[in-house]
Formats: structure tokens, sequence, C-alpha cells
């Protein structure tokens, strides 16, 4: 129980939270939900199926509300949207299940390698299926160095910092 609120993992978690596109009372949205799951399939599943991750992804909004529910004592619509307590459950109870008995700091690791790549997937890499982890990986190089690029890209034509600031 004491890993699962470790600083580091509240810190990691916390940033997770931030990356999601939440409604405007800060709370996560069915459809954001589904891709979140989605994206997370995309980063960490030896294979992927567009199809097959949207089937997971309502089962699993269908888990998170049932156990929402419960907790409120059955008064939680299906659509209504999670708030970071339980988002912050999932995301903790995925990384455990990922790593049993591994340190905060392990766990921490894992949520901030994980969201790296997770903030890489775009929704046309949702759309590609993949047979092995290896095509995986070269659609996130890709996508890594096309951000790389991007970033780059203001820099070289503002030229030095220096230059910026006459």
């Amino acid at each position: 129980e004491y890993v699962m609120y470790h600083p580091d993992i509240v810190l990691g978690i916390k940033r997770w939270w931030k990356a999601l596109r939440c409604d405007r009372s800060g709370m996560l949205t069915k459809e954001n939900f589904l891709r979140m799951i989605r994206k997370l399939l995309f980063v960490l599943a030896d294979k992927y199926v567009p199809t097959g991750a949207t089937t997971v992804a309502r089962s699993d909004w269908k888990m998170e509300h049932a156990k929402a529910q419960a907790a409120h004592g059955g008064e939680m619509e299906e659509e209504k949207p999670l708030g970071f307590n339980e988002f912050y459950h999932k995301l903790f109870e995925l990384a455990s299940r990922l790593f049993p008995g591994a340190s905060g700091k392990e766990y921490a690791a894992f949520l901030e390698d994980t969201l790296e790549n997770f903030s890489l997937v775009d929704d046309d890499m949702l759309r590609k299926a993949f047979k092995a982890p290896e095509e995986r990986d070269a659609l996130l190089a890709k996508a890594r160095r096309q951000m790389e690029e991007l970033v780059a890209a203001p820099a070289a034509a503002a030229g030095s910092p220096e230059a910026a600031l006459e």
C-alpha cells in the first residue's frame, strides 16, 4: 500500500493527468479514456489490432464505472467522466500488474518512460496494426524524429539564442 503513495509515483501520475485531455471540469471523459487505453495498448502491447484495442478500452471503461458505482453507492451514470482518484488507481493498477513488487522509484520510471512514448502516439498511429514490438518501436522512433525536427526547426530559423534577443 505504501508504494502506491510513494512521492515519485504521485508526481508521475499527476504528470499523466496533466497530459490527458480532460473536460472543463477537470474530469476524464469516456472518449478520452477510451483513447488513453488504446494509446497505452499501442505503447505496451507486443501486438496491436485497432479493433481489438477499442474492444478492450470499452470493456475497461465499463469495469472502471462498475468500481466507481460501487464506491458511490451505485449512483454513477455510465457516461459520467472519471475523476483523478479513479484515474490514479487505474494507472497504478496497470503499473503494479506489469511490475509486481517493484519499488516506488521503479514504478515512477515506468510511468515516465511510458508517458514519453504515449505522448508520441497520434490518431494515425492508432489506426495501424502491428504484429511485433519492433514494428511499434519503428513507428515510435519515426514519431520521435519528427517531433525533434519540429522542435529544432524554429531554433534553427531564429539562429542563436543571442540573435533572438537583438
